[in-house]
């Protein structure tokens, strides 16, 4: 008699995915589509997590099963296998989702409890496939504990082989990419006591004098009067030996902070700030948050949030990086559950160096100075004999000045404005210095020699008012008559050539504006003015980020005065337009990058430490000789060539 054999115990298949590969990687917010399908007649076919857990919201189409997300997170990344529900074949594939933040996925737990003896994994999973060469350090950067083996798997992390107690402690995963190290989250590994379980005959085990030996005491339903000291005590021939531990039973839950007052904080401008709470707490805080200007701060690379915990004690930690000189204000934690709630708030007061916003004068014998900076800047007057020269530090002004504090900041920058009568004075350059811890900043007036007219009205100056009136007068017919003529607008003529010299010819207007000169504004940081014009001015400034991520360049910022008008600033954006077309170039000063959205336009190019090339020429006059080699003048040869021709 033949053995009957079923055709289905032999011909089975496993499900189809598409696409067909081990892997997929997709950026964080693009689209996922998983398809599953059996050749098999009357299947059907299931998708699953890990663990076995089924997904919901699939789309059956034609006997196939697919997965659509439109918007891939990173809680997302996984294994999904795909299960036929009869023959229980599978088929599974591997999705990373590529995050360009975080390498490796940002684990909600950074504690790892494993019982001595077994395996333990850092949940540390990379989000790109490209992160290899994955290894284990500690987070002190001293070495691994003696005896410590590990295991590495770019989708289930790093296991740690056969736990010991000497393992405790705070440990990182660390891999390359790109050929640059890589970091994740640092993880808090805790070993329990193994359990050694004992037969109701205690027998000394072979080869051994010792042994272990384990009791329990269980409470079933606690209450108030639970609350003391337990003791556990053995003997034996040797002596007794004894363990306490203390239970305390509360009426209901609580949250207790370390340090429960307010605290008022001071940061410099550019540095970073670390905010921490220390509180205990049971149950476990059901929310633990932070909240600025009453809006709840967010996980960011400016404001990193982290939370540690062991046991029943937590740290909270908020890191302000590289502040700016707006984020100064009242920071506040939060934390609560069921039973509790707890709030402490942070005054954190942001030092600014001074910065002279502006100058004006003098004007109706007066020169104005405003200033800002934090704490609020101290205003100093100083005249100098030679022209163009600082002060001397006994020279104050002793005349009275006023000072106007224009605007304020609780937190933050403050505006002063300083006027000062220069009418009766008989010097060169006057000086407006700025002061605040320290730190100075000041800008120059160029004021010349004046003279206090005699007070009494003599025929002399009754003829010159005279003369005044008559001539202001003619000026004002002048400027009705001009006034009345149409008004000059620019327009650009292409020269095709002169004197046999080619010229090349482009209109601003018409040329494009690359996005890719497009520069976050409040990355620059303003300093003293360079320059100023009758509609414009330029500003020294430090750009945060402008090469690299971690770099700070000087640069020179032109912009525009709120006086400008629409043809100026058509001007701005047509120069900004050729240097763009133009790039880099040795003979001139080179764009950097530019602001042309959210506000006023900002054109950032290199800063000339040497100042502007006039004052550097007459400073370096003595360095210059000249000497008569005969007539020098310029000749077109070309043209001369061809015209004797």
């Amino acid at each position: 008699m033949l053995p009957l054999i079923s055709l289905d115990s032999v011909w089975r298949f496993e499900p189809v995915i598409t696409p067909n590969a081990t892997h997929l990687v997709i950026p964080k917010g693009g689209q996922l589509q998983l398809s599953c399908y059996d050749n098999a007649e009357a299947s059907k076919v299931q998708w699953m997590r890990e663990k076995g857990r089924k997904i919901e919201g699939g789309l059956e189409e034609d006997g196939a099963s697919i997965i659509l997300l439109t918007s891939t997170q990173v809680q997302h990344m996984g294994r999904y296998t795909c299960e036929n529900t009869q023959t229980k074949e599978k088929s599974s594939i591997y999705i990373y989702v590529k995050d360009l933040e975080n390498p490796f996925v940002r684990s909600m737990l950074d504690g790892l409890l494993v019982r001595e003896g077994e395996d333990g994994t850092l949940p540390c999973l990379v989000t790109d496939p490209a992160v290899n060469h994955l290894s284990l350090l500690t987070c002190g950067g001293s070495g691994l504990p003696a005896g410590l083996t590990y295991s590495a798997h770019p989708q289930k992390g790093i296991t740690i082989k056969n736990v010991s107690r000497a393992f405790e402690g705070c440990y990182i995963c660390a891999g390359e990419m790109d050929e640059k190290p890589v970091k994740s989250s640092p993880y808090n590994l805790g070993v329990r006591p193994g359990i050694a379980k004992q037969s109701k005959k205690s027998n000394i085990l072979p080869g051994s004098r010792e042994y272990q030996r384990s009791a329990g005491l269980h409470i079933k339903s606690v209450k108030m009067n639970d609350s003391g000291v337990y003791s556990c005590i053995a003997r034996n021939e040797k002596g007794v030996s004894m363990a306490t531990v203390n239970l305390e039973v509360c009426e209901h839950g609580f949250i207790n902070l370390t340090e429960g007052e307010d605290k008022v904080v001071e940061v410099r401008e550019g540095e970073s700030l670390t905010l921490s709470v220390e509180m205990t707490s049971y149950p476990s805080p059901t929310e633990v948050y932070w909240i600025y200007n009453n809006q709840q701060l967010k996980n960011t690379s400016e404001h990193v949030i982290t939370l540690h915990n062991q046991q029943y004690r937590y740290i909270s930690e908020l890191r302000l990086v590289r502040v700016h000189g707006s984020e100064g204000g009242i920071y506040t934690f939060s934390a609560n559950h069921t039973y509790a709630s707890v709030n402490q708030s942070f005054t954190v007061h942001v030092i600014c160096k001074p910065v002279i916003v502006s100058q004006e004068g003098p004007v109706d014998g007066q020169v104005r100075c405003v200033a800002s900076g934090y704490p609020v800047p101290k205003i100093s007057w100083y005249y100098c004999e030679p022209p163009h020269t600082r002060y001397d530090p006994q020279a104050n002004i002793n005349e009275e000045f006023a000072v106007v504090r224009v605007s304020g900041a609780e937190f933050g920058r403050s505006e002063v404005d300083s006027r000062l009568n220069v009418s009766k004075g008989k010097f060169h350059t006057l000086e407006c210095v700025a002061t605040t811890q320290g730190e100075q900043a000041y800008t120059l007036f160029s004021i010349s020699e004046r003279t206090v007219p005699h007070k009494l009205f003599t025929p002399l100056l009754s003829g010159v008012m005279s003369t005044s009136v008559l001539l202001s007068l003619f000026l004002v017919v002048l400027l009705y008559k001009f006034m009345q003529k149409p008004k000059y607008e620019i327009h650009w003529k292409v020269i095709e050539s002169f004197d046999g010299n080619n010229y090349t010819y482009i209109d601003p207007t018409q040329l494009p504006y690359d996005p890719k000169w497009e520069f976050p504004r409040e990355r620059l940081r303003f300093g003293k003015i360079l320059g100023s014009g009758a509609f414009g001015k330029v500003v020294a400034a430090t750009a945060y980020g402008l090469c690299s991520a971690d770099t700070v360049t000087t640069v020179a910022v032109k912009m525009l005065k709120p006086s400008a008008h629409s043809t100026e600033k058509e001007a701005l954006m047509s120069e900004l337009k050729v240097l763009s077309y133009i790039g880099n170039h040795i003979n001139i000063v080179n764009l950097l990058g530019a602001c042309t959205v959210g506000g006023p336009t900002l054109m950032i190019t290199e800063y000339c430490c040497y100042g502007d090339l006039l004052n550097f020429l007459r400073r370096k006059r003595d360095a210059f000789f000249s000497s008569k080699t005969g007539d020098g003048y310029y000749k077109n040869l070309l043209s001369q060539t061809q015209t004797s021709r």
